[in-house]
Protein backbone atom coordinates (compact mmCIF):
# COMPACT_ATOMS: atom_id res chain seq x y z
CA UNK A 1 0.00 0.00 0.00
CA UNK A 2 2.71 2.58 0.83
CA UNK A 3 4.48 1.46 -2.65
CA UNK A 4 0.77 2.74 -4.40
CA UNK A 5 0.71 5.94 -2.61
CA UNK A 6 4.03 6.64 -3.67
CA UNK A 7 3.62 5.88 -6.97
CA UNK A 8 0.10 8.17 -7.54
CA UNK A 9 2.04 11.36 -5.95
CA UNK A 10 4.73 10.45 -8.55
CA UNK A 11 2.36 10.35 -10.98
CA UNK A 12 -0.02 13.27 -10.34
CA UNK A 13 3.53 15.62 -9.96
CA UNK A 14 4.31 14.57 -13.63
CA UNK A 15 0.84 15.99 -14.45
CA UNK A 16 0.62 19.34 -12.56
CA UNK A 17 4.66 20.03 -13.62
CA UNK A 18 3.16 19.23 -17.34
CA UNK A 19 0.20 22.08 -16.43
CA UNK A 20 2.81 24.49 -14.90
CA UNK A 21 5.30 24.26 -18.15
CA UNK A 22 1.82 25.20 -20.42
CA UNK A 23 0.62 28.22 -18.33
CA UNK A 24 3.96 29.38 -17.15
CA UNK A 25 3.99 31.82 -19.89
CA UNK A 26 0.15 32.92 -20.10
CA UNK A 27 0.19 35.84 -17.85
CA UNK A 28 -2.32 37.80 -17.27
CA UNK A 29 -3.77 40.85 -14.74
CA UNK A 30 -6.11 40.74 -11.68
CA UNK A 31 -7.43 43.23 -9.18
CA UNK A 32 -7.61 44.82 -6.03
CA UNK A 33 -9.43 47.81 -5.64
CA UNK A 34 -9.19 50.77 -3.50
CA UNK A 35 -12.40 53.06 -2.44
CA UNK A 36 -11.95 56.63 -3.66
CA UNK A 37 -15.97 57.61 -3.88
CA UNK A 38 -18.62 55.94 -2.15
CA UNK A 39 -21.86 57.97 -2.37
CA UNK A 40 -24.76 56.07 -0.98
CA UNK A 41 -27.67 58.83 -0.77
CA UNK A 42 -27.60 58.09 2.86
CA UNK A 43 -27.00 61.04 5.58
CA UNK A 44 -23.25 61.56 5.52
CA UNK A 45 -23.21 59.92 2.30
CA UNK A 46 -25.15 61.79 -0.17
CA UNK A 47 -24.53 64.30 -3.29
CA UNK A 48 -23.20 67.53 -1.89
CA UNK A 49 -26.09 69.03 -4.49
CA UNK A 50 -27.81 67.94 -7.78
CA UNK A 51 -29.75 69.20 -10.77
CA UNK A 52 -32.09 67.98 -13.71
CA UNK A 53 -32.27 69.58 -17.20
CA UNK A 54 -33.30 68.60 -20.98
CA UNK A 55 -31.46 69.18 -24.27
CA UNK A 56 -32.75 69.71 -27.71
CA UNK A 57 -36.29 70.36 -26.04
CA UNK A 58 -37.37 73.72 -27.49
CA UNK A 59 -38.15 74.82 -23.84
CA UNK A 60 -40.62 71.63 -23.61
CA UNK A 61 -40.73 69.10 -20.74
CA UNK A 62 -41.04 69.02 -17.61
CA UNK A 63 -38.84 67.51 -14.16
CA UNK A 64 -39.06 66.62 -10.74
CA UNK A 65 -35.33 65.99 -8.60
CA UNK A 66 -33.19 64.51 -8.60
CA UNK A 67 -35.15 63.39 -5.12
CA UNK A 68 -32.30 62.35 -2.19
CA UNK A 69 -33.05 60.51 -0.48
CA UNK A 70 -35.39 58.14 -2.19
CA UNK A 71 -37.07 55.62 -1.13
CA UNK A 72 -38.89 52.58 -2.82
CA UNK A 73 -42.03 51.54 -1.36
CA UNK A 74 -41.04 47.89 -1.11
CA UNK A 75 -38.61 49.10 1.00
CA UNK A 76 -40.81 50.41 4.31
CA UNK A 77 -37.86 50.28 6.86
CA UNK A 78 -36.15 52.49 4.57
CA UNK A 79 -32.65 50.93 4.29
CA UNK A 80 -31.60 51.37 1.15
CA UNK A 81 -31.50 55.55 0.27
CA UNK A 82 -31.54 55.97 -3.89
CA UNK A 83 -31.64 58.87 -5.76
CA UNK A 84 -34.90 59.29 -8.34
CA UNK A 85 -35.19 61.21 -11.31
CA UNK A 86 -38.48 61.58 -13.09
CA UNK A 87 -39.63 63.85 -16.16
CA UNK A 88 -42.45 64.42 -18.43
CA UNK A 89 -42.20 64.62 -21.88
CA UNK A 90 -45.96 65.09 -22.46
CA UNK A 91 -44.95 68.20 -24.25
CA UNK A 92 -43.12 66.64 -26.35
CA UNK A 93 -44.75 63.72 -28.77
CA UNK A 94 -43.22 63.97 -32.46
CA UNK A 95 -40.10 65.48 -31.13
CA UNK A 96 -36.93 63.56 -31.55
CA UNK A 97 -33.08 64.25 -31.19
CA UNK A 98 -33.82 65.67 -27.75
CA UNK A 99 -32.74 64.09 -23.97
CA UNK A 100 -33.08 64.70 -20.20
CA UNK A 101 -30.64 63.95 -17.46
CA UNK A 102 -29.62 65.00 -14.15
CA UNK A 103 -26.57 63.89 -12.09
CA UNK A 104 -24.88 65.68 -8.99
CA UNK A 105 -21.15 66.76 -7.16
CA UNK A 106 -20.02 62.88 -5.38
CA UNK A 107 -19.63 62.48 -1.83
CA UNK A 108 -15.83 61.70 -1.08
CA UNK A 109 -13.24 62.28 1.26
CA UNK A 110 -11.49 65.47 -1.25
CA UNK A 111 -7.97 62.93 -1.00
CA UNK A 112 -6.31 63.67 -4.40
CA UNK A 113 -3.78 61.17 -3.19
CA UNK A 114 -6.03 58.23 -4.04
CA UNK A 115 -5.70 59.00 -7.77
CA UNK A 116 -2.59 56.90 -7.84
CA UNK A 117 -2.40 56.35 -11.40
CA UNK A 118 -2.48 58.29 -15.13
CA UNK A 119 -4.11 55.86 -16.96
CA UNK A 120 -7.72 55.31 -16.72
CA UNK A 121 -7.22 51.45 -17.23
CA UNK A 122 -6.57 51.58 -13.29
CA UNK A 123 -9.87 52.92 -12.13
CA UNK A 124 -13.82 50.96 -11.84
CA UNK A 125 -16.92 53.77 -11.96
CA UNK A 126 -20.04 51.09 -10.60
CA UNK A 127 -23.39 51.91 -9.69
CA UNK A 128 -27.52 50.67 -9.70
CA UNK A 129 -30.31 51.80 -11.86
CA UNK A 130 -33.34 51.09 -13.17
CA UNK A 131 -35.90 52.83 -15.15
CA UNK A 132 -39.85 53.45 -15.13
CA UNK A 133 -42.20 54.28 -17.64
CA UNK A 134 -40.72 52.52 -20.62
CA UNK A 135 -43.75 52.22 -23.77
CA UNK A 136 -45.02 49.05 -24.75
CA UNK A 137 -42.69 46.34 -26.11
CA UNK A 138 -39.57 48.25 -25.04
CA UNK A 139 -37.71 46.47 -22.35
CA UNK A 140 -34.46 48.73 -21.85
CA UNK A 141 -33.67 52.34 -22.38
CA UNK A 142 -30.47 53.86 -23.86
CA UNK A 143 -28.73 56.10 -21.06
CA UNK A 144 -24.89 57.59 -20.55
CA UNK A 145 -23.70 57.81 -17.51
CA UNK A 146 -20.71 61.02 -17.66
CA UNK A 147 -18.04 60.90 -14.95
CA UNK A 148 -16.57 63.95 -14.26
CA UNK A 149 -13.43 65.19 -12.57
CA UNK A 150 -12.39 68.51 -11.61
CA UNK A 151 -9.36 70.61 -10.10
CA UNK A 152 -10.05 72.99 -7.18
CA UNK A 153 -10.35 75.58 -9.58
CA UNK A 154 -13.64 73.92 -10.99
CA UNK A 155 -11.93 73.28 -13.87
CA UNK A 156 -12.18 70.18 -15.63
CA UNK A 157 -9.99 67.48 -15.87
CA UNK A 158 -11.82 64.72 -17.82
CA UNK A 159 -15.19 63.61 -18.64
CA UNK A 160 -15.59 59.77 -18.95
CA UNK A 161 -18.83 58.58 -21.32
CA UNK A 162 -20.29 55.35 -20.15
CA UNK A 163 -23.33 53.50 -22.57
CA UNK A 164 -25.88 51.99 -19.84
CA UNK A 165 -28.49 49.85 -21.30
CA UNK A 166 -30.99 49.68 -18.05
CA UNK A 167 -34.35 48.12 -17.87
CA UNK A 168 -36.79 48.11 -15.17
CA UNK A 169 -35.50 45.73 -12.43
CA UNK A 170 -32.39 47.51 -10.20
CA UNK A 171 -29.23 46.48 -11.79
CA UNK A 172 -25.66 46.32 -10.77
CA UNK A 173 -23.36 47.79 -13.70
CA UNK A 174 -19.32 48.13 -13.20
CA UNK A 175 -17.02 49.97 -15.87
CA UNK A 176 -13.39 50.18 -16.26
CA UNK A 177 -13.08 53.89 -17.00
CA UNK A 178 -10.39 53.06 -20.46
CA UNK A 179 -14.30 51.48 -21.84
CA UNK A 180 -15.65 54.95 -22.22
CA UNK A 181 -15.15 57.56 -24.26
CA UNK A 182 -14.05 61.37 -23.31
CA UNK A 183 -16.67 63.62 -25.65
CA UNK A 184 -14.82 66.47 -27.86
CA UNK A 185 -17.20 69.12 -26.94
CA UNK A 186 -16.33 68.50 -23.30
CA UNK A 187 -12.92 70.17 -23.79
CA UNK A 188 -11.03 67.78 -22.35
CA UNK A 189 -8.85 64.86 -23.71
CA UNK A 190 -6.66 61.88 -22.01
CA UNK A 191 -3.65 64.09 -21.97
CA UNK A 192 -5.41 66.43 -19.66
CA UNK A 193 -6.19 63.73 -17.04
CA UNK A 194 -2.55 62.55 -17.29
CA UNK A 195 -1.50 66.13 -16.74
CA UNK A 196 -4.30 66.74 -14.05
CA UNK A 197 -5.10 63.78 -12.29
CA UNK A 198 -3.28 64.13 -8.84
CA UNK A 199 -4.98 67.56 -8.58
CA UNK A 200 -8.36 65.97 -8.59
CA UNK A 201 -11.29 67.88 -6.03
CA UNK A 202 -14.67 67.19 -7.09
CA UNK A 203 -16.28 64.03 -8.74
CA UNK A 204 -19.32 64.26 -10.17
CA UNK A 205 -21.76 62.18 -12.30
CA UNK A 206 -24.43 62.52 -14.85
CA UNK A 207 -26.53 60.42 -15.98
CA UNK A 208 -28.78 60.73 -18.93
CA UNK A 209 -31.52 59.19 -20.90
CA UNK A 210 -30.20 59.88 -24.85
CA UNK A 211 -33.54 58.77 -26.62
CA UNK A 212 -36.50 59.19 -24.57
CA UNK A 213 -38.85 59.53 -27.44
CA UNK A 214 -38.02 55.92 -28.35
CA UNK A 215 -37.90 53.80 -24.64
CA UNK A 216 -40.52 56.35 -22.41
CA UNK A 217 -42.93 57.97 -25.40
CA UNK A 218 -43.94 61.12 -24.52
CA UNK A 219 -46.56 60.97 -20.98
CA UNK A 220 -45.56 61.85 -17.42
CA UNK A 221 -44.67 58.67 -15.65
CA UNK A 222 -41.19 58.19 -16.32
CA UNK A 223 -38.19 57.85 -14.20
CA UNK A 224 -34.46 56.67 -13.66
CA UNK A 225 -33.49 55.71 -10.41
CA UNK A 226 -29.70 55.52 -9.28
CA UNK A 227 -27.75 53.89 -5.98
CA UNK A 228 -24.57 53.03 -4.43
CA UNK A 229 -22.08 55.57 -6.72
CA UNK A 230 -19.18 53.87 -6.13
CA UNK A 231 -15.05 54.79 -8.05
CA UNK A 232 -12.29 52.45 -6.73
CA UNK A 233 -8.39 52.95 -7.34
CA UNK A 234 -7.37 49.17 -9.12
CA UNK A 235 -4.32 47.72 -8.42
CA UNK A 236 -2.85 45.33 -11.36
CA UNK A 237 -1.73 41.77 -9.44
CA UNK A 238 0.31 39.31 -12.45
CA UNK A 239 -1.81 35.97 -12.04
CA UNK A 240 -1.55 33.12 -14.81
CA UNK A 241 -4.06 33.10 -17.41
CA UNK A 242 -4.42 31.35 -20.96
CA UNK A 243 -3.82 33.39 -23.85
CA UNK A 244 -6.13 34.83 -26.33
CA UNK A 245 -5.52 33.52 -30.45
CA UNK A 246 -7.49 35.08 -33.32
CA UNK A 247 -9.64 34.19 -36.13
CA UNK A 248 -10.35 36.57 -38.57
CA UNK A 249 -13.93 37.73 -39.80
CA UNK A 250 -12.65 40.09 -42.04
CA UNK A 251 -8.88 40.16 -43.05
CA UNK A 252 -8.17 43.53 -45.96
CA UNK A 253 -4.87 43.33 -46.89
CA UNK A 254 -6.38 45.61 -49.86
CA UNK A 255 -4.10 43.32 -52.20
CA UNK A 256 -6.26 40.52 -52.47
CA UNK A 257 -9.00 41.59 -51.08
CA UNK A 258 -12.37 42.75 -53.45
CA UNK A 259 -13.82 46.08 -51.69
CA UNK A 260 -17.39 47.43 -52.80
CA UNK A 261 -19.78 49.57 -52.09
CA UNK A 262 -16.77 52.63 -51.53
CA UNK A 263 -18.14 55.47 -50.19
CA UNK A 264 -17.46 58.45 -49.18
CA UNK A 265 -19.32 61.88 -47.56
CA UNK A 266 -18.23 65.13 -45.91
CA UNK A 267 -20.12 67.40 -43.69
CA UNK A 268 -19.67 70.32 -41.31
CA UNK A 269 -21.97 72.96 -39.07
CA UNK A 270 -22.44 75.63 -42.00
CA UNK A 271 -21.73 75.03 -45.95
CA UNK A 272 -19.49 74.82 -47.99
CA UNK A 273 -18.06 71.83 -46.34
CA UNK A 274 -14.41 69.75 -47.80
CA UNK A 275 -14.04 68.98 -51.21
CA UNK A 276 -12.92 65.11 -50.89
CA UNK A 277 -11.51 62.54 -53.08
CA UNK A 278 -11.63 58.92 -52.07
CA UNK A 279 -11.22 55.36 -53.97
CA UNK A 280 -14.60 54.20 -55.88
CA UNK A 281 -13.27 51.14 -57.53
CA UNK A 282 -11.23 48.47 -56.12
CA UNK A 283 -8.29 47.63 -57.06
CA UNK A 284 -6.91 50.36 -59.33
CA UNK A 285 -7.96 53.32 -57.03
CA UNK A 286 -6.36 51.91 -54.12
CA UNK A 287 -2.77 51.33 -55.61
CA UNK A 288 0.05 52.93 -53.96
CA UNK A 289 -1.31 54.67 -51.15
CA UNK A 290 -0.68 51.15 -48.80
CA UNK A 291 2.36 50.11 -46.77
CA UNK A 292 5.00 50.27 -48.51
CA UNK A 293 3.73 50.73 -52.00
CA UNK A 294 0.93 48.55 -51.83
CA UNK A 295 -2.95 48.85 -51.82
CA UNK A 296 -4.59 51.47 -49.58
CA UNK A 297 -8.33 53.06 -48.61
CA UNK A 298 -7.78 56.50 -48.01
CA UNK A 299 -9.54 60.07 -48.22
CA UNK A 300 -7.88 63.67 -49.33
CA UNK A 301 -9.38 66.49 -48.30
CA UNK A 302 -9.15 70.30 -49.34
CA UNK A 303 -10.32 72.58 -46.48
CA UNK A 304 -9.52 75.67 -48.14
CA UNK A 305 -12.99 76.76 -48.10
CA UNK A 306 -15.16 75.85 -45.62
CA UNK A 307 -17.58 77.44 -43.71
CA UNK A 308 -17.43 78.85 -39.80
CA UNK A 309 -18.10 75.56 -37.30
CA UNK A 310 -17.00 72.32 -37.56
CA UNK A 311 -16.26 70.38 -40.69
CA UNK A 312 -15.43 66.55 -41.49
CA UNK A 313 -14.81 64.01 -43.89
CA UNK A 314 -14.99 59.80 -44.31
CA UNK A 315 -15.41 57.00 -46.61
CA UNK A 316 -16.72 53.29 -45.86
CA UNK A 317 -16.89 50.49 -47.82
CA UNK A 318 -17.42 46.73 -47.20
CA UNK A 319 -15.29 43.71 -48.17
CA UNK A 320 -15.36 39.93 -47.39
CA UNK A 321 -16.42 38.96 -44.37
CA UNK A 322 -17.17 35.52 -42.55
CA UNK A 323 -20.20 35.96 -40.93
CA UNK A 324 -19.98 32.54 -39.07
CA UNK A 325 -17.44 33.72 -36.81
CA UNK A 326 -20.09 35.76 -35.26
CA UNK A 327 -20.31 32.79 -32.69
CA UNK A 328 -20.24 34.51 -29.44
CA UNK A 329 -22.29 37.29 -27.86
CA UNK A 330 -19.18 38.81 -25.68
CA UNK A 331 -17.61 42.09 -27.37
CA UNK A 332 -14.81 41.76 -25.67
CA UNK A 333 -14.04 38.82 -27.27
CA UNK A 334 -13.45 40.43 -30.65
CA UNK A 335 -10.88 42.79 -32.00
CA UNK A 336 -10.07 45.29 -34.73
CA UNK A 337 -6.67 45.95 -35.50
CA UNK A 338 -5.52 48.53 -38.75
CA UNK A 339 -2.59 50.87 -39.31
CA UNK A 340 -2.97 54.44 -40.37
CA UNK A 341 -1.26 57.26 -41.74
CA UNK A 342 -1.89 60.74 -42.19
CA UNK A 343 -0.39 63.12 -44.59
CA UNK A 344 -1.16 67.01 -44.94
CA UNK A 345 -0.64 68.00 -41.47
CA UNK A 346 0.01 71.42 -40.65
CA UNK A 347 4.64 71.91 -40.16
CA UNK A 348 5.23 70.48 -36.33
CA UNK A 349 2.27 68.52 -36.22
CA UNK A 350 2.97 64.60 -36.03
CA UNK A 351 -0.28 62.82 -35.84
CA UNK A 352 -4.21 63.66 -35.94
CA UNK A 353 -7.04 61.70 -33.78
CA UNK A 354 -9.36 60.26 -36.24
CA UNK A 355 -12.75 57.85 -35.44
CA UNK A 356 -13.57 54.66 -37.02
CA UNK A 357 -17.36 52.23 -37.05
CA UNK A 358 -18.27 49.47 -37.41
CA UNK A 359 -21.88 49.14 -38.76
CA UNK A 360 -23.56 46.06 -39.42
CA UNK A 361 -27.18 45.26 -39.69
CA UNK A 362 -29.82 43.17 -38.19
CA UNK A 363 -33.51 42.34 -38.87
CA UNK A 364 -33.39 42.98 -35.13
CA UNK A 365 -31.84 46.45 -35.20
CA UNK A 366 -28.88 47.95 -36.90
CA UNK A 367 -25.91 48.51 -34.89
CA UNK A 368 -22.99 50.90 -35.10
CA UNK A 369 -20.27 51.14 -32.80
CA UNK A 370 -18.18 54.08 -32.59
CA UNK A 371 -14.02 54.65 -31.31
CA UNK A 372 -14.83 58.55 -31.41
CA UNK A 373 -11.29 60.06 -32.39
CA UNK A 374 -9.93 57.45 -30.39
CA UNK A 375 -7.74 56.59 -33.66
CA UNK A 376 -4.10 57.57 -34.23
CA UNK A 377 -2.84 58.77 -37.20
CA UNK A 378 0.87 59.60 -37.38
CA UNK A 379 2.84 60.99 -40.25
CA UNK A 380 4.15 57.05 -40.00
CA UNK A 381 2.39 53.79 -40.20
CA UNK A 382 0.50 53.64 -36.57
CA UNK A 383 -1.43 50.64 -35.61
CA UNK A 384 -4.22 51.18 -33.52
CA UNK A 385 -5.86 47.93 -32.05
CA UNK A 386 -9.28 48.02 -30.09
CA UNK A 387 -11.71 45.61 -28.19
CA UNK A 388 -14.96 46.25 -29.27
CA UNK A 389 -16.80 46.38 -25.93
CA UNK A 390 -14.68 49.26 -25.68
CA UNK A 391 -16.88 50.74 -28.21
CA UNK A 392 -19.58 53.40 -27.41
CA UNK A 393 -22.98 53.74 -29.41
CA UNK A 394 -23.36 57.33 -30.07
CA UNK A 395 -27.02 58.62 -29.40
CA UNK A 396 -27.46 60.33 -32.80
CA UNK A 397 -26.75 57.70 -34.85
CA UNK A 398 -29.84 55.72 -34.81
CA UNK A 399 -28.31 52.68 -33.79
CA UNK A 400 -29.52 49.90 -31.39
CA UNK A 401 -28.49 49.74 -28.31
CA UNK A 402 -24.70 48.50 -27.32
CA UNK A 403 -26.05 45.37 -25.59
CA UNK A 404 -28.43 44.08 -28.43
CA UNK A 405 -25.15 42.48 -30.35
CA UNK A 406 -25.47 39.82 -27.03
CA UNK A 407 -28.57 38.72 -28.74
CA UNK A 408 -28.13 39.27 -32.22
CA UNK A 409 -24.60 38.67 -33.21
CA UNK A 410 -25.81 35.69 -35.21
CA UNK A 411 -27.72 37.86 -37.30
CA UNK A 412 -25.94 40.22 -38.54
CA UNK A 413 -24.88 40.86 -42.05
CA UNK A 414 -23.88 43.87 -44.55
CA UNK A 415 -20.75 44.84 -42.56
CA UNK A 416 -18.97 47.56 -43.68
CA UNK A 417 -16.12 49.66 -41.75
CA UNK A 418 -16.04 53.53 -41.78
CA UNK A 419 -13.05 56.24 -40.98
CA UNK A 420 -13.63 59.89 -40.19
CA UNK A 421 -11.88 63.05 -39.59
CA UNK A 422 -14.15 65.16 -37.55
CA UNK A 423 -11.42 68.02 -37.36
CA UNK A 424 -10.42 69.38 -40.56
CA UNK A 425 -11.78 72.77 -39.48
CA UNK A 426 -9.01 72.92 -36.69
CA UNK A 427 -6.33 74.66 -38.58
CA UNK A 428 -3.69 74.03 -36.03
CA UNK A 429 -4.15 70.44 -37.20
CA UNK A 430 -4.19 70.79 -40.60
CA UNK A 431 -3.48 74.48 -42.16
CA UNK A 432 -5.18 75.72 -44.81
CA UNK A 433 -5.31 73.50 -48.12
CA UNK A 434 -5.77 70.40 -50.46
CA UNK A 435 -4.12 67.17 -49.94
CA UNK A 436 -4.89 66.64 -46.47
CA UNK A 437 -6.09 63.25 -44.62
CA UNK A 438 -5.73 59.51 -43.99
CA UNK A 439 -4.59 56.35 -45.60
CA UNK A 440 -5.49 52.87 -43.66
CA UNK A 441 -4.08 49.53 -44.26
CA UNK A 442 -4.04 45.76 -43.10
CA UNK A 443 -7.64 45.44 -41.52
CA UNK A 444 -8.45 42.84 -39.32
CA UNK A 445 -11.57 42.22 -37.24
CA UNK A 446 -10.48 38.65 -34.84
CA UNK A 447 -12.93 36.77 -33.15
CA UNK A 448 -9.75 36.04 -30.10
CA UNK A 449 -10.25 32.51 -28.39
CA UNK A 450 -8.34 30.70 -25.52
CA UNK A 451 -5.47 29.21 -27.02
CA UNK A 452 -3.81 26.79 -24.61
CA UNK A 453 -7.24 25.45 -23.03
CA UNK A 454 -6.99 24.76 -19.27
CA UNK A 455 -5.91 21.85 -17.92
CA UNK A 456 -7.34 20.01 -15.06
CA UNK A 457 -6.58 16.70 -13.01
CA UNK A 458 -8.31 14.57 -10.76
CA UNK A 459 -8.06 10.83 -9.66
CA UNK A 460 -9.87 7.58 -9.11
CA UNK A 461 -7.38 5.42 -7.21
CA UNK A 462 -5.63 3.36 -9.85
CA UNK A 463 -6.26 6.30 -12.65
CA UNK A 464 -5.55 9.67 -13.16
CA UNK A 465 -8.53 11.39 -15.27
CA UNK A 466 -7.51 15.07 -17.41
CA UNK A 467 -10.38 17.31 -18.64
CA UNK A 468 -10.54 20.30 -20.51
CA UNK A 469 -12.45 23.07 -21.99
CA UNK A 470 -12.89 22.62 -25.60
CA UNK A 471 -12.89 25.95 -27.65
CA UNK A 472 -16.23 27.58 -29.67
CA UNK A 473 -17.37 25.69 -32.20
CA UNK A 474 -15.72 26.70 -35.45
CA UNK A 475 -12.52 28.77 -33.64
CA UNK A 476 -10.45 25.14 -33.93
CA UNK A 477 -9.77 21.82 -31.50
CA UNK A 478 -7.60 21.07 -28.39
CA UNK A 479 -5.22 18.50 -28.78
CA UNK A 480 -3.33 16.54 -25.66
CA UNK A 481 0.41 16.26 -25.83
CA UNK A 482 2.31 14.04 -23.45
CA UNK A 483 6.07 13.73 -22.26
CA UNK A 484 8.08 11.94 -20.13
CA UNK A 485 9.90 15.10 -19.61
CA UNK A 486 9.02 18.91 -18.15
CA UNK A 487 11.27 20.02 -21.27
CA UNK A 488 9.76 17.54 -23.77
CA UNK A 489 10.12 16.37 -26.17
CA UNK A 490 6.22 16.42 -26.67
CA UNK A 491 4.14 13.88 -28.54
CA UNK A 492 0.08 14.09 -29.31
CA UNK A 493 -1.91 11.36 -27.85
CA UNK A 494 -3.93 10.99 -30.55
CA UNK A 495 -8.10 10.60 -30.26
CA UNK A 496 -7.69 12.18 -26.54
CA UNK A 497 -10.69 13.77 -25.61
CA UNK A 498 -11.71 15.90 -22.41
CA UNK A 499 -11.88 13.24 -19.71
CA UNK A 500 -8.83 11.09 -21.41
CA UNK A 501 -7.88 8.09 -18.54
CA UNK A 502 -4.09 6.89 -18.08
CA UNK A 503 -2.95 4.40 -15.46
CA UNK A 504 -1.29 5.50 -12.59
CA UNK A 505 1.66 3.25 -13.58
CA UNK A 506 4.11 5.02 -11.12
CA UNK A 507 6.64 6.46 -13.61
CA UNK A 508 6.05 10.57 -13.98
CA UNK A 509 4.20 11.55 -16.95
CA UNK A 510 3.41 15.29 -18.17
CA UNK A 511 0.52 16.36 -20.28
CA UNK A 512 -0.06 19.79 -21.79
CA UNK A 513 -2.83 20.84 -24.38
CA UNK A 514 -2.90 22.84 -27.16
CA UNK A 515 -5.02 24.65 -29.18
CA UNK A 516 -4.91 23.96 -33.27
CA UNK A 517 -6.78 26.67 -35.18
CA UNK A 518 -9.28 26.01 -37.99
CA UNK A 519 -7.60 26.48 -41.52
Amino acid sequence: MKTSKTSLSSALLGVLAGLALTTLACTGLAQTTNVIVLTTFEPGQSVNWSYGYYFGNNGLGGYTGPIVPWYSPDDPDMTNALMRYEFDTSALAGNTSYGTGFGGDLHWSGNSSLFTSSNLNSYLFSFDARVEGLVPGQTSANLQMEVRLFDASGNAIVYVDLPVTAGTNMTHYSFNLSQGSIPSWSGTTLASFIAGYQGVAAIRCDLQALTPWISFGSDSDNAIVIGDLELDSVDAVSVQQPPLVGQPVLNWNLDDSPMFGLSGFTYGLTPPYPVVTYPTTWPGDFAGWGVGGSNGWYITCDNSAIGAGYAGAGFSGHGPTDYTRFNTGDLSLYRLSFVAEAFGLAPGVSSTPATVSILVDSTNGNLELDFSDHVVAGTNWTTNTFILNTAVVEPWTGSAPMASFATNYSTYKNLRLQWQLDNLDQTAIWGVGAGKGIAVDNITLERMSVGIPPLSISDNGKHVVLTWADPTIGTGTTILLHATSPIGPWSEVVGATSGYTTPNTGAPSYFRTQWVPTP
